[in-house]
């Protein structure tokens, strides 16, 4: 039976009453709110940390954290995928698979292959590009629109737009730059023209321009000879916290501004003894197209950046160090490491450490 209450006394929530003010109704339930409280489903969930994962009738509050993926109520950990996104209540990399009809999720065959072709779920394929008029389930023309791993763009290829691959997002080549999937917009000084056209106009920086710092990896001089070189001369600091031995994936060298980006994986650190295996992306501060054939090769990081439960991308600066990972080099910087003084105050730190234990053990036997 329903319950007569005083007009003006509060707000029904089932049959009960509740302040809007300080309280929060969720499917006839009643909750004290402190004004960062939404509902979710039938309980609360706080805005500033957490976000609320709904789909096939369930809702749960889950962490905002960049390893957590929501797609139709169901909760991914996608900390070891990078570039994960939903298709249906699944997970899929775009540089693998398609999803079609955000349904269906199939394998690429090629890195071509960027658009679904048919119209019923089980006859779905990945074809060429530009192979089909099927973008998904949406007809479209392939010389006005584009279609970007199974999104379509209506009229963006008229107007000089771009896909932003492996992702699904459009850009334009004049203002904004692509970078594994995610679109930058690039800031237009007065010496720069407002409407830059696409395309490598600019050349490329001389090799004694960038022969030093961070981007002596564009340079002819990058060498095993001349970094040994530089190394006794103490011309490259290698005094650094961490040293990560990558291997370079796959490069892009940005269009319209000095940058290049490097999507590598880090095996293992050569100053520390453990492993932590992981995908990252680092930009460097100038354009480098030399840097095609360190593809699939393995290099040495020296930096003070830490690696450990990183972001998706790193900045390179002129304080970070990237050489050739040859037996002779890295022979070379685990020697001349041990005169750093950060590998001397870590050593002190053991022997300090080690004494304390010693004397703790000490004690507890002369007690017993």
């Amino acid at each position: 039976m329903g319950k007569i209450q005083p007009r003006g006394s509060g707000h029904c929530c089932g049959k009960d009453l509740y302040n809007i003010g300080n309280e929060l109704c969720c499917r006839n339930k009643i909750f004290h709110s402190d004004g960062f409280l939404q509902c979710c489903g039938g309980s609360t969930y706080n805005v500033s940390h957490q976000e609320c994962c709904q789909g096939n009738g369930a809702s749960k509050a889950i962490p905002k954290e960049a390893e957590m993926l929501c797609c139709r109520g169901v909760v991914h950990n996608i900390n070891n995928v990078p570039n994960s996104r939903c298709c249906g209540n699944q997970t899929y990399s775009p540089l693998t698979n398609l999803c079609c009809n955000n349904d269906v999720i199939i394998k690429k065959d090629s890195t071509n292959h960027t658009i679904c072709c048919g119209r019923e779920a089980i006859s779905f394929h990945s074809c060429e590009r530009d192979s089909g008029n099927f973008c998904g389930r949406e007809a479209f023309h392939i010389k006005r629109d584009l279609c970007c791993n199974n999104k379509l763009h209506k009229n963006a290829k008229k107007r000089g737009k771009r896909c932003c691959l492996p992702g699904t997002d459009k850009f334009d080549p004049r203002s904004e730059i692509c970078a594994f999937g995610m679109v930058k917009t690039i800031a237009v000084t007065n010496n720069r023209p407002s409407s830059p056209i696409p395309g490598p106009q600019r050349r490329e920086l001389r090799p004694t321009q960038i022969a030093t710092g961070i981007c002596s990896i564009c340079s002819d001089a990058w060498t095993n000879r001349d970094v040994r070189r530089r190394i006794l001369d103490k011309s490259l600091d290698i005094c650094r916290e961490n040293g990560y031995l990558l291997t370079v994936k796959h490069f892009e060298v940005s269009e319209i501004a000095n940058k290049t980006w490097m999507d590598v994986t880090m095996k293992r650190n050569i100053f520390k003894t453990n492993a932590n295996k992981t995908d990252i992306i680092l930009e460097l501060p100038c354009k480098c197209s030399s840097l095609k054939k360190q593809s699939r090769k393995r290099i040495l990081l020296l930096t003070d950046l830490k690696f450990q439960n990183p972001p998706k991308s790193f900045h390179l600066g002129d304080s970070d160090a990237i050489v050739p990972r040859r037996k002779k080099i890295l022979n070379m910087i685990r020697e001349r490491f041990r005169n750093c003084d950060n590998y001397i105050v870590r050593k002190l730190r053991k022997i300090v450490f080690e004494d304390r234990i010693k004397k703790i053990i000490s004690e507890s036997k002369n007690k017993a």
